[in-house]
């Protein structure tokens, strides 16, 4: 009987958010493929707002943009979209 090779892992999308911005990332197994991030200001992603300034997005805002980036960047990797998750850990 002749054995069937093993198929490549399919990479897989997934995001991480909290009040100061998101993350996602493309990882294949326990390797990271590829990386974005994005700070919650609103006219400028990769800056950073004081939390409840004007310019500061809401966390609804920020979960939708990373939910949107995520899928965004998984059917253009042709990659499987994984989800995302809130990130409870304060940053500065």
């Amino acid at each position: 009987m002749a054995s069937i090779p093993n198929q490549k892992a399919k990479a897989v999308v997934v995001g991480e958010y909290c009040e100061w911005g998101y993350e996602v990332q493309v990882i294949r197994g326990s390797r990271i493929l590829h990386s974005y991030a994005a700070g919650n200001h609103q006219q400028d992603s990769q800056q950073r707002a004081a939390l409840g300034s004007p310019e500061a997005c809401s966390l609804r805002q920020i979960r939708g943009n990373c939910v949107h980036t995520a899928k965004d960047i998984a059917r253009e990797r042709r990659a499987l979209y994984g989800g995302v998750t809130h990130q409870t850990e304060k940053q500065p």
